[in-house]
Order: structure tokens, then C-alpha cells, then sequence
């Protein structure tokens, strides 16, 4: 029950963070709404078993872990239009098209980026440099983000 706590705890600290960012640019309603879907049993007991050992301490972050997410994460970006895989059309192993992802949810995006940064420690900038590589966006998208962030 403590990792469950935990995780809800965090969650909300991270969604308070999203929600001050949202407002700041302008879309205080989709602040309000973001990561609902981490509550949902199909994501929540799966990202607190994962992050959070039994007595509600958290787990040490590293790329495997978020491999081990599987449905669950992949539930998380279907159902949340901020995330860049939303937009993502996949025709094939070698076919995959970045589509333009609207204003609105570019900017939830960032606002999620940033909240991140403010939750877990760490500054976006440095996380977008060292991650832009593998983030698969529209161009548009790219030089915005690129604008924004740097």
C-alpha cells in the first residue's frame, strides 16, 4: 500500500508543477487534466511497482525500467496527446511518419517537460539536449521545441 501512496503523491506534485506551467502558457484546462490516466488501474499499479519499492521508497531511474513499463506506458502515450508518440504514424519497420502535433498539446508537452524537471530534479534544456536524438517529431515541432528550450 505505501508504494501506492507514493506514487500517488508524486503524481500529484508533478501534476501541480504540469498545472502551474499550463497556466502560464495559456491552457489552464488541459493543466488541469493532464495524466489523468495515471490513476487508472491499467497504468498506476504498474508504474508503482515499477518505481517504487514495497515501503514506498523510490526505486533508483534508469532507461530499463521504463522498458518494463510496456502496455502500460504505451496505454499512457494512446491516451494523452501531449506526448510525442501520439502523433507518431507507424507503417511499417521502416516506415514511421512524425505528424504535426497541435499548438495546444506541444505546448501541455512542455509544460510536462518542465514539470518533470521540477519533480524529479533536473533542467529540460539539459534533458532535451541529451535526449533530442531519439525523440521522433514533426520538423515544426522540432524548431519550436528548439525555440523554446534550446
Amino acid at each position: 500500500m505505501k508504494r501506492y501512496i507514493s506514487y500517488i503523491k508524486n503524481i500529484s506534485v508533478h501534476k501541480w508543477h504540469v498545472f502551474i506551467e499550463c497556466c502560464s502558457l495559456g491552457i489552464p484546462v488541459l493543466g488541469l487534466l493532464h495524466d489523468w490516466s495515471k490513476f487508472l488501474p491499467s497504468e498506476m499499479i504498474k508504474y508503482a511497482h515499477t518505481f517504487y519499492n514495497p515501503d514506498g521508497t523510490r526505486k533508483k531511474v534508469d532507461d530499463s525500467l521504463y522498458m518494463s513499463l510496456g502496455t502500460a506506458l504505451t496505454h499512457h502515450f494512446r491516451c494523452n496527446k501531449h506526448h510525442w508518440q501520439y502523433y507518431l504514424l507507424v507503417q511499417g519497420v521502416d516506415s514511421i511518419t512524425a505528424l504535426d502535433i497541435p499548438l495546444k498539446y506541444r505546448k501541455e508537452m512542455l509544460a510536462d517537460w518542465i514539470g518533470a524537471g521540477k519533480t524529479y530534479g533536473g533542467s529540460v534544456s539539459d534533458w532535451y539536449r541529451k535526449n533530442k536524438d531519439k525523440i521522433i517529431v514533426h520538423d515544426d515541432v522540432r524548431v519550436w521545441l528548439g525555440e523554446r528550450i534550446g
